[in-house]
């Protein structure tokens, strides 16, 4: 039988970050559901992020799932990349709000004003230039732990009914669910146990390389030390492989993402690389 749709520890967001050990540093801050505004601005941050730019790649992934519209250069295929991108980012970040006091997302902001400043009156707030969403596990993990309405729930506040052909045709491709199925098998074998996952970390084209990643990276590594979790996240076996390593990741695990692309010849095809699991035990930093 199917997990049910209620959840009693979902009542709540965001989660309680303990203090002080895990105070966010000046200039991130949680994004709340009902602040429509910074959630749009949020979600298309990401979306520009994971669909890349003429000079900023994307997640490897990515790249291959959105292969028929490959050049970033070209300002309708890019236009393109980033409309099927928004419906992705939208649902991981709703996903995290539909877990309430489980889901948490955390957004950096531009400009000297921290979080311990005062904005001056009639200013407008910095634009967001990075997102992280992430779920927490404080027990265990299983593909039905979070209930099956979960998905459901997420994909609706963030706006399905509206979302266009090529959209819903981007989240269920043959690409795409191969890569959903090679990360379930990765979060299955290497993180049932407690954990925080780290879905999305996304930071504006033109703020990449500005310290922004490392700063999310770093008051999330604060958040799991303070309450005693492992972080656990997927990511291609490349470049970011080697980024997550800087944050006290270990690559624990690989899985080959592959398509069957026709039962008769029996083709397949295969993502290069493959996906990686990560793990950053909890524990005292430098």
């Amino acid at each position: 039988m199917g997990a049910g749709c209620c959840r009693a520890d979902n009542a709540g967001y965001p989660v309680e970050i303990p203090q002080p050990e895990a105070s966010l540093p000046p200039g991130l801050e949680i994004l709340y559901k009902n602040n429509t505004e910074s959630v749009q601005q949020a979600t298309d941050l990401a979306a520009r992020s994971f669909a890349g730019t003429q000079t900023a790649d994307p997640p490897a992934e990515f790249d291959w799932l959105l292969s028929d519209v490959p050049d970033r250069s070209d300002s309708s295929q890019q236009s393109e990349r980033v409309h099927r991108m928004s419906a992705t980012m939208a649902f991981c970040m709703h996903y995290s709000f539909v877990l309430g006091r489980r889901g948490l997302v955390l957004v950096a902001r531009s400009g000297a004003w921290g979080s311990d400043s005062v904005v001056p009156s009639g200013a407008e707030s910095p634009k967001i230039i990075g997102v992280t969403t992430l779920c927490f596990y404080p027990n265990k993990w299983s593909p039905s732990v979070d209930g099956m309405c979960t998905p459901m729930k997420a994909a609706m506040s963030a706006g399905a009914s509206k979302w266009s052909k090529t959209q819903n045709q981007f989240l269920n491709s043959k690409r795409m669910g191969a890569l959903e199925k090679a990360m379930q098998k990765l979060h299955k074998k290497y993180a049932s146990g407690p954990h925080i996952y780290i879905w999305v970390v996304a930071v504006d084209p033109e703020a990449q390389g500005q310290g922004v990643g490392s700063k999310m990276m770093r008051a999330v590594s604060a958040i799991a030390d303070a309450l005693k979790l492992t972080c656990y996240l997927e990511c291609d076996s490349g470049k970011n492989e080697d980024v997550y390593r800087r944050f006290g990741y270990a690559t624990v695990g690989k899985e080959d993402v592959t398509v069957e692309k026709g039962a008769r010849d029996g083709t397949q095809e295969m993502f290069p690389g493959g996906m990686c699991a990560m793990r950053r035990e909890p524990g005292p930093r430098e």
